[in-house]
């Protein structure tokens, strides 16, 4: 059986500048033929490893999903304790964007996008903070363990606190607010993580 015409792209590549584009411009946004152009592929090609535009940006939101759980795998894993990486964490998204990343979150960007009129959309986005909350979940039950946090502390409230906290910052970022008050947000999820510990 022949092997088939070999790929003449890295298909990661091609991702990772959808993504690029995609989470700076949106999907209504982007043409057909400067999404061709940007991610260097034929418009043959594209029909037959992504389907269409809309199967490429799916591909691409669910590869930033997976990139940015990823990344806070990595934050919330130094050597340090549990609750100095999550502050560190949190502090850190308030700097940003990094150099030459667009700004915001290309997660946030499809929600407001699309609504609740893709259904497929929607589904990434809500995994996306489900895993995402979860992570931090353990972060701070490895904090109160340590005897860093309250052990009245509901872990999994606080959690989904921080983590819309963080999804608010992006937000802020998107609209160019000065980094000093995207600052005060992070340092405000830090300042309310044992509100409810009932102390």
């Amino acid at each position: 059986m022949s092997a088939g015409r070999p790929r003449t792209f890295e298909e990661q590549e091609v991702l990772d500048r959808a993504i690029d584009l995609f989470w700076r411009q949106g999907y209504e946004v982007t043409g057909l033929s400067q999404l061709l152009e940007h991610i260097g592929m034929a418009r043959q090609s594209l029909y037959n490893v992504f389907g269409d535009k809309r199967g490429l940006y799916i591909k691409a939101l669910d590869a930033y999903s997976a990139q940015e759980l990823a990344r806070l795998e990595s934050n919330l894993s130094v050597n340090v304790s549990a609750y100095d990486s999550l502050c560190d964490c949190i502090l850190a998204y308030a700097d940003e964007p990094k150099m030459g990343k667009p700004t915001g979150c290309m997660i946030v960007n499809a929600s407001c996008e699309f609504g609740t009129a893709d259904a497929e959309v929607i589904s990434i986005a809500q995994q996306f903070w489900d895993h995402y909350a979860g992570r931090i979940q353990r972060s701070l039950e490895a904090a109160m363990a340590a005897g860093d946090l309250p052990p009245g502390l509901d872990a999994r409230r606080s959690a989904w606190a921080v983590t819309q906290a963080v999804t608010a910052m992006r937000v802020l970022q998107r609209a160019a607010v000065p980094k000093d008050r995207v600052r005060d947000v992070a340092n405000s999820a830090i300042e309310g993580i044992a509100v409810n510990a009932g102390f």
